[in-house]
Formats: C-alpha cells, sequence, structure tokens
C-alpha cells in the first residue's frame, strides 16, 4: 500500500455529507409542526411536508456514512501507524473537540433555542431552558464515535490473539462483499424512514 495514497473520492463523499447537513438542519423548522416537534425545535407558519421527506430521507443515511467513513479512515491510520500513534491522533481529533465544544455548546444550544421561541437573548433563558441537550448535544457523534474506537480496538486485540482458520476468513470475506449487506441496509434504511414518518417512534440519527 501506497502510505502516501490519498482517497479523494472518499474526501469529497465526506464533504458531500457534510453539506447535506447543512440542508437538513436548515429544513427543521418548515416541518418540525408537521414532525410534532415543535415544542423543542421553532416552526415556522409555512410547513412544507417535502421538506419532511427530503429530511428523513436524507438524515437516515448520513450519520451512518460518516460513522462507516470514520472506520475506514481510522482503519487506514492504522495500517500506516501503531496503536500509540493513534490513540494519541484520536485524542487530539475526536476527545479534545468532545471535551471543549461540547461545554460551549450546552451552554449556547439552549439560549438559542430559547431565542427562536421567544425572540430574546437571555442568560435566564438559559437557565431555566427546559430541554436542554446537556453537556454533549449535538456532539452525540464524537461520544459515540469514541465508544466505537474503543470497541474496534478491543476486537483488532481479540483478532491478533485468536488463530481463525483460513477458510473461516473467506466465508466471513464473501459474506461482506456480497450483495447481502446493502440489502440489509437498505432495508433497515427504509424501516427507519418509515418509522419516522408514519409511525410513533423517532430515529436516533
Amino acid at each position: 500500500m501506497n502510505n502516501s495514497q490519498r482517497y479523494h473520492g472518499m474526501d469529497g463523499l465526506r464533504a458531500f455529507a457534510m453539506l447535506m447537513g447543512i440542508l437538513v438542519h436548515a429544513s427543521i423548522p418548515y416541518w418540525s409542526d408537521l414532525g410534532k416537534i415543535a415544542f423543542f425545535w421553532p416552526a415556522d407558519k409555512s410547513q412544507s411536508g417535502i421538506l419532511w421527506i427530503l429530511f428523513t430521507a436524507i438524515h437516515s443515511w448520513r450519520m451512518p456514512l460518516f460513522f462507516i467513513l470514520a472506520g475506514f479512515f481510522a482503519q487506514l491510520f492504522l495500517t500506516r501507524h501503531n496503536i500509540i500513534t493513534f490513540l494519541i491522533n484520536r485524542l487530539h481529533r475526536i476527545v479534545a473537540p468532545l471535551i471543549i465544544f461540547g461545554a460551549i455548546t450546552a451552554f449556547l444550544l439552549p439560549t438559542i433555542w430559547n431565542y427562536g421561541f421567544t425572540g430574546q437573548f437571555s442568560i435566564s433563558g438559559f437557565l431555566g431552558f427546559p430541554d436542554s441537550p446537556g453537556f454533549l448535544g449535538h456532539l452525540w457523534f464524537l461520544y459515540y464515535l469514541c465508544l466505537f474506537y474503543a470497541v474496534m480496538l478491543v476486537i483488532q486485540g481479540l483478532l491478533s490473539i485468536v488463530n481463525f482458520k483460513v477458510p473461516f476468513i473467506r466465508t466471513i470475506s464473501k459474506g461482506i462483499y456480497s450483495p447481502i449487506p446493502i440489502v440489509l441496509i437498505v432495508l433497515v434504511m427504509t424501516a427507519l424512514i418509515a418509522i419516522h414518518i408514519f409511525g410513533k417512534g423517532e430515529s436516533k440519527w
């Protein structure tokens, strides 16, 4: 493997998903009343079912895609560096932003949401906001990334200890690279969209 190789397609895919994040978040006020979430997200007088469907369709795959890309780049990093370097890198790029900006967003988001409802900025609005997102807030995905990285390192450690036979690995590989995972992903995403739109539940992502 070329250690200097850059996967521009993956970078482009990640950038596209980030741009979609602007679209989905900007659309929320225009369907939040239809989606029955106006109690914590201010709703505009003009509501659009099309934007609601568009949000759900994009949101159902956007965050899972980020996690998949994070796993890809994490494994790529591990093939080029040792575990200690990987942990230091993740501390700088994941844990530190979670701690620093988690504290900032925990203070700012309730104030901003309160402004959305009242039209006024106030510290009292921050202190009295009933649905504060807490420390994690919108940075919940960084917290989950930390958990996924920990699980990944544990699994890699176990795989290095346990001596799997080659036929077993080939069987797993055939399953991974077959159409089965794609079909399962499509079915799960379809179910999430249906639950989000027609059911009483709400997709975590």
